[in-house]
């Protein structure tokens, strides 16, 4: 029988089991962690013990009543304390800080003390850890573990440098207790050959109660100062061979900066001390570094002779290194110790295949110079970029390396660190930071970088309406970026799939568009000889054109997402810092509209003008193809503070105009309407009211009745000469004047109307009802007195020329008030061309031709005699006449006569 399935067997197995593994386990596991940590243990990395003696005592004003309309996080700072001695040449840094936790928020940040410091060249002791509760002391440095991690903060841009951080969290931390600690740091990198720097920060984002700084510098050595954005001057005095200087500030309030503010802006008041007289000798330091061999081992020599092989002119030859480094060098910097300033040897780094900025810089360096090539070292900082001029004068000024090279008496500004780029020497893009500090004995200041190449972006989009207006929609769009910008789109596309960027580029559309789906997956030309990089995009866009909210017309947004993007207002208008604005960047977007047939839309043309940025817009109708283009120039990389709502308004006014919405009206769902819906009622009853009243108003004018200008009685003559032209005029004119009318009608249609009127719509102006409303009643009014023009010609009456005059004089002014009121208005001020004021000052000049002819000419004079009075009168005289002849005639019998007999004899 198997032991282990044995019932009372296994019984009695399981209690030795049990015992063991309660009693002997632990003190086994015990045993073996003691062995284990015994045989794994290493000094620790930081020592506990008191202030150096020569730390000046600063007394913890503990009354302080913490500004909490400026605080955040729920923290504030009470106290702090930082003290530098360089005493027999040691750098020692002591640093005390006290902090209140204002609320639970405050705790999480107060209980935890963290504390960074690279154990390559620096050594940490701890000296104290006190809280304060209630003003009573109580010191915690002696219960509290304290832990040191390898925390590569860097370590994701692919940078290791070996630093630790000391970790501390306390226990028992409530709000309202206050945390003071002090440590310092001993010792200095010695890449910096004994040369000392550093900087006093005398403000920062959140308020402090006591701010205290402090230098010890050997008298016998010169320092040299630099205050920025501050005119603060220390208190000093000697203290042996040591000159001490002080700077103190109490109260000092919150100095916050926007997020968007560019990186070169730093308003916060620094001083800044070391020993370097100027930028010459940061080079004289720099030079030693950045040495090239003397002689170079197999495979520079093997690299060198490719190049030279493969290339001949030293143009060609740059372009050829430059692309060998950035493709074939990975970047990845072991920045340990010296390694923070010091570049590895150009042969190590070509072996292993990774550096960093400074490997890759002198690795380039060093092949140039062995092609024949002049090229050296250039340090550089990446943020402080055009403002590094105004820092002192020390290696801590510089966070990058890069090379310039000369070529036929010109420099090019190359970064091996780049993604690599592709082409020629025509198109490198050079990289703009401002200032650089080029590596050479001969270097005394820092060189000024060439202003950055123009970004172009240019963006073609096809809509295909000619389908109709209830089909399916195909978009296309054809991307073409030049220079920095197809560098960009070039790293875009090897960092990200082609499916995650379709699908990225299909959501950024489906905000404007949300029924849109892909057609063919996105395609890229690269172009490396240009540098410049094509991508094409096809959708298609189902539902594109939408019911109006209004229910009475369809509607179609073109769009340009890109530079409406780039036209977004920015979320801070009351700001204390510069905005940043990309630049130099020229963005373009052309989109066709080809529609089944042509659209009535007026040409426009509009430009805003922006010290920051400049704005076109123009659309053209081409037949049945609407061309909108988008233009966006910049011209400044920031704007002030003070100059941001001038920007923001200028940005929304250039935003207001991007794209274009067009109306269309379905012939078959507006027949299938009710007929109630079709119309305009509003404007029909306004029309009727109008109608109205003009015939009222001929009604008074044909009242007007001025005497003839010839003898009473005289026969009117009948229309000959010159007056015949103005008779067939107004003949003609009622017909001219109803076609007109009707022709203006569909105007006033409700889909055209609304568009026009509505607030929030693309085409309305304030102006468009008031004058669409004048035109309806002047032409009214203009038809219904044509009418009766004709009337008071054919009856040949005197007033005809008077009312003639008084008619289309007016009609002559309101032409001319017709076309500055359109002008006013600029959707519809493209339309009125030099051809329509033309037109108007004909009018003008054949009134004043035949105006003057009907009011002087005898003709006229002798034709229209005819009087309202007069024909009254002649009309009375008819009817006495007709009486009197009445009443002459001898009265007629009542009725028949009857026959009277005769008398017989």
């Amino acid at each position: 029988m198997n032991f282990l399935f044995c019932p009372r067997r296994f019984d009695a197995l399981r209690l030795v089991l049990r015992a063991f593994f309660q009693l002997g386990f632990p003190v086994i596991l015990s045993f073996l962690s003691a062995l284990t940590s015994t045989a794994h243990a290493e000094p620790k990395p930081y020592t506990i013990g008191p202030a150096p003696k020569w730390v000046a005592p600063v007394a913890l004003d503990l009354a302080d009543h913490a500004p909490v309309a400026q605080t955040s996080q729920g923290v504030h700072y009470l106290l702090t304390d930082t003290q530098v001695s360089l005493e027999e040449g040691k750098r020692v840094i002591f640093r005390r800080l006290a902090t209140k936790a204002l609320d639970d928020k405050g705790v999480e940040s107060t209980a935890h003390i963290e504390i960074r410091f690279d154990p390559a060249y620096e050594s940490l002791a701890l000296h104290s850890i006190d809280v304060y509760r209630e003003k009573k002391k109580t010191s915690r440095l002696g219960g509290v573990t304290v832990r040191v991690l390898q925390r590569e903060k860097e370590l994701e841009y692919r940078i290791y440098d070996g630093s630790k951080t000391a970790n501390v969290f306390l226990e028992d931390i409530r709000a309202g207790d206050i945390v003071e600690y002090a440590y310092s740091i001993r010792g200095t990198n010695p890449v910096f050959a004994d040369r000392f720097f550093g900087r006093f920060e005398l403000q920062w984002r959140a308020p402090v109660h006591q701010q205290y700084a402090r230098l010890l510098w050997p008298a016998a050595r010169k320092i040299f100062f630099t205050n920025r954005n501050t005119t603060i001057k220390p208190a000093t005095r000697d203290i042996g061979a040591l000159r001490e200087y002080v700077w103190e500030k109490n109260n000092v309030p919150p100095l916050s900066v926007e997020d968007n503010a560019p990186d070169w802006f730093d308003p916060y008041p620094v001083v800044q001390w070391g020993e370097f007289s100027g930028w010459g000798a940061v080079a004289k330091w720099a030079v030693p570094l950045y040495q090239t061999p003397a002689t170079l081992n197999a495979r520079l020599l093997a690299e060198v002779a490719r190049i030279a092989g493969a290339q001949s002119s030293p143009e060609d030859r740059l372009m050829e290194t430059l692309h060998f480094v950035q493709r074939e060098i990975r970047y990845l910097g072991v920045e340990i110790g010296p390694g923070s300033h010091a570049p590895s040897a150009p042969g190590v780094v070509l072996e292993r295949r990774f550096g960093d900025c400074k490997d890759k810089a002198l690795l380039t360096v060093t092949l140039l110079r062995a092609l024949g090539v002049a090229a050296s070292p250039a340090l550089v900082n990446t943020k402080l970029e055009r403002s590094l001029g105004e820092w002192q004068a020390n290696p801590g000024a510089f966070n990058h390396v890069i090379v310039r090279a000369r070529v036929n008496g010109r420099d090019y500004w190359v970064d091996p660190t780049h993604e690599p780029q592709l082409g020629g020497i025509t198109a490198l893009v050079q990289p703009n930071f401002g200032y650089a500090l080029v590596v050479d004995p001969a270097s005394h200041e820092l060189s000024r970088m060439p202003d950055a190449a123009l970004t172009k972006q240019a963006i073609h989009s096809v809509f295909n309406v000619q389908a109709g207006l209830n089909e399916p929609v195909q978009y296309r769009i054809v991307t073409v970026y030049e220079g920095d910008g197809a560098e960009r789109m070039r790293s875009t596309l090897a960092s990200s799939s082609r499916e995650e960027l379709q699908k990225k580029y299909l959501n950024f559309y489906a905000l404007d568009y949300p029924d849109i789906a892909v057609v063919k997956p996105l395609k890229s030309i690269d172009d490396g000889a240009l540098n410049k990089l094509t991508t094409e995009e096809h959708y298609v866009i189902r539902n594109f054109w939408k019911p109006s909210a209004k229910g009475n017309r369809s509607e179609m947004q073109v769009l340009s997402p890109e530079v409406s993007t780039f036209l977004a207002r920015p979320k801070d208008l009351i700001r204390t810092s510069p905005l940043p604005v990309r630049f130099p960047f020229e963005l373009t977007h052309v989109t066709e509209v080809q529609l089944p047939e042509k659209w009535d839309i007026k040409n426009e043309n509009l430009v805003v003008d922006d010290p920051a940025f400049r704005f076109e817009h123009l659309l053209e109708v081409k037949g049945n193809v609407i061309v909108l283009t988008d233009r966006v120039v910049t011209k400044a990389d920031h704007v002030l503070p003070a100059d941001t709502a001038r920007y923001a308004a200028n940005l929304k006014k250039a935003y207001d105009e991007v794209g274009i919405t067009l109306y269309g009206r379905d012939a078959t769902a507006l027949a299938a309407r009710p007929f109630y819906m079709r119309v305009n009622w509003p404007i029909t009853l306004l029309a009727i009211m109008f109608v109205a009243g003009a015939i009222w108003l001929a009604w008074r004018v044909d009242r007007y009745d001025p005497p003839a200008a010839v003898p009473p009685g005289t026969r009117a003559r009948d229309f000959g000469g010159w007056l015949v032209l103005p008779a067939i005029s107004v003949t003609v004119t009622p017909f001219k004047m109803a076609y007109e009318l009707w022709d203006l009608l569909p105007a006033y249609a409700p889909s055209t109307w609304d568009g026009l009127t509505t607030v929030g719509e693309a085409a309305y102006h304030p102006l468009w009802a008031p004058l669409m409303i004048f035109v309806l009643a002047f032409n009214i009014v203009l038809l219904v007195m044509s009418g009766l023009l004709i009337y008071l010609m054919f009856k040949k009456r005197s007033n005809f020329p008077r009312v003639w005059v008084a008619v289309m004089g007016t009609a002559t002014v309101v032409a001319f008030l017709d076309l500055w009121f359109t002008q006013s208005i600029p959707q519809a001020a493209s339309g009125v061309t030099s051809k329509d004021w033309a037109a108007a000052i004909r009018g003008l000049l054949a009134f004043g031709i035949w105006g003057t002819y009907l009011l002087v000419s005898k003709r006229v004079a002798w034709t229209f005699v005819n009087t309202r009075r007069a024909a009254a009168a002649d009309e009375s005289d008819v009817d006495k006449d007709k009486d009197k002849d009445n009443s002459e005639q001898p009265p007629q019998p009542a009725g028949p006569v009857e026959a009277m007999p005769q008398a017989t004899t």
